[in-house]
């Protein structure tokens, strides 16, 4: 899954970091520092000094209470502290995870490699986005084993970043801000027993029943970027959009069994709603060449869910009206 370009603006622009307070100790560096705090630790990249860590939980007497370094060169241009791992943007190196769980003596843990120069990280959920020259998405859902889930060619170096949802802020030398989305897809194994399927990020469930599929298959549920979705022509989206397949273990396509059905709900909150008129919200499935609305389809304003209960996999989006057409009235003696 790639992250999607949206915008991007032509100007250049400098991203300003929100550093830790000014320690009172000596780190030697010649370039900037960048450092993020965690409860009373700040946690700071020192290029070739590696990773110093600093109590500052007296900030008029902070100190060094840990380092980490590693065999051989090592260049620390960045960092990203979730829970008690610390994600380093190692130069050349690539990415470190470290546990921190202990900030006297930090631990590697695992590590991911990059073609170019690792010097931005960031951490939102289960994924650290990298600046390497461009941008790299790994999954952390084990930190002890990042995998690359994305890629994405930026126009020129990219020199920062930053994450906001589903999307991604990457400052370029040549390229100014481009703006990207990303929403990784979600996968799971359904038995001939049947099973369920949730995707979190855009409050998607999917319950397969017993005898759904003969056999057993791996269902993906990927999100779209609504604006790259087919025209809605006189409807209104908002904001799902999503395709779910089916795959055997050979990787061939899987359909439902004949006569099968699966139900798909989705959550919608009310600022998602805009111009749609509530009670008119569906899912429609795109057949190749329009929209087409999905007939088991209804939606519970109480509730705020669409529900459906389909015989097909397909690309998916929740679609409403925006106009109600009133037939005019005659009145005859």
């Amino acid at each position: 899954m790639w992250p999607i370009k949206v915008e991007a603006c032509a100007s250049s622009m400098s991203l300003i970091r929100c550093l830790s307070p000014r320690p009172a100790i000596l780190i030697r560096r010649a370039s900037p520092l960048v450092s993020r705090c965690r409860e009373t630790y700040a946690y700071v990249a020192n290029g070739d000094q590696g990773l110093r860590i600093v109590n500052v939980g007296t900030p008029s007497a902070p100190y060094e209470a840990g380092v980490y370094t590693s065999t051989g060169y090592i260049d620390i241009e960045g960092v990203a502290v979730a829970g008690h791992y610390a994600y380093l943007a190692g130069g050349a190196n690539g990415l470190h995870v470290l546990d921190v769980a202990n900030p006297v003596h930090p631990t590697k843990v695992g590590d991911g490699f990059v073609l170019g120069s690792a010097d931005r990280v960031v951490v939102a959920g289960n994924y650290a986005y990298v600046t390497e020259n461009n941008l790299r998405v790994f999954n952390v859902a084990d930190p002890a084993h990042p995998f690359e889930a994305g890629f994405y060619y930026t126009p020129g170096p990219a020199t920062n970043l930053a994450v906001n949802g589903n999307y991604i802020y990457v400052a370029t030398q040549r390229g100014g801000l481009v703006v990207l989305w990303y929403t990784p897809p979600v996968t799971t194994s359904i038995p001939g027993a049947g099973g369920n399927l949730t995707s979190p990020v855009d409050n998607t469930v999917y319950t397969f029943p017993s005898g759904a599929f003969t056999s057993t298959v791996t269902i993906t549920h990927t999100p779209r970027f609504p604006g790259n979705a087919p025209s809605f022509g006189n409807l209104v989206g908002i904001g799902h959009v999503f395709e779910v397949t089916a795959t055997y273990s050979t990787g061939r396509p899987a359909q439902l069994a004949p006569g099968q059905t699966y139900t798909l709900t989705v959550s919608y909150a009310d600022a998602e709603k805009g111009p749609a008129i509530e009670d008119t919200l569906a899912f429609y499935y795109w057949n190749g060449s329009q929209w087409v609305l999905e007939s088991s389809s209804a939606v519970d304003a109480s509730t705020n869910t669409v529900t459906a209960r389909p015989n097909h996999l397909s690309l998916w989006a929740v679609l409403g009206e925006t106009r109600r057409v009133f037939l005019p009235l005659v009145l005859r003696n």
